[in-house]
């Protein structure tokens, strides 16, 4: 059984992602699935367009929390693609929602958030030993 690359990230870990600015084809491979690829590995690709720290911090943690002990293993590496800091993320009967600013609280605010999840990614990873990367 192949190992797992986990990746989460706004639209240019979506491979879905659609253009909302141009009217141009997007079915590209994406930088994740190249590297997958080249790595020999399968691909779970978390990423969601307009996406802020706090979806791709959770839905790292939320998706590694489901995995069996044996899938655990299968963990090759997981990295975080951070986006930009001025994101926000909700959820609604555990749905995830996105603002692609939010106008709540100051420059160092969001920083600092941003900073607190990217420390909390770390900590993670290295508390259940699983190799990761974080990209901004």
């Amino acid at each position: 059984m192949k190992k797992i690359l986990i990746v989460s990230g706004c639209s240019w870990t979506d491979l879905n992602f659609e253009s909302d600015f141009h009217n141009i084809d997007c079915s590209w491979p994406k930088w994740h699935e190249i590297l997958a690829k080249k790595l020999d590995v399968e691909l779970v690709s978390l990423g969601k367009s307009g996406a802020g720290q706090e979806y791709i911090f959770n839905s790292i943690v939320e998706y590694i929390s489901s995995l069996s002990e044996e899938d655990i293993k299968r963990i090759y590496m997981v990295i975080a693609a951070w986006t930009t800091p001025a994101r926000r993320d909700y959820q609604v009967n555990r749905e995830w929602y996105r603002l692609r600013f939010d106008d709540h609280g100051d420059v160092y605010y969001v920083v600092e958030k941003s900073l607190r999840y990217f420390y909390q990614f770390q900590v993670f990873c290295e508390r259940f030993n699983f190799p990761y990367k974080q990209i901004s």
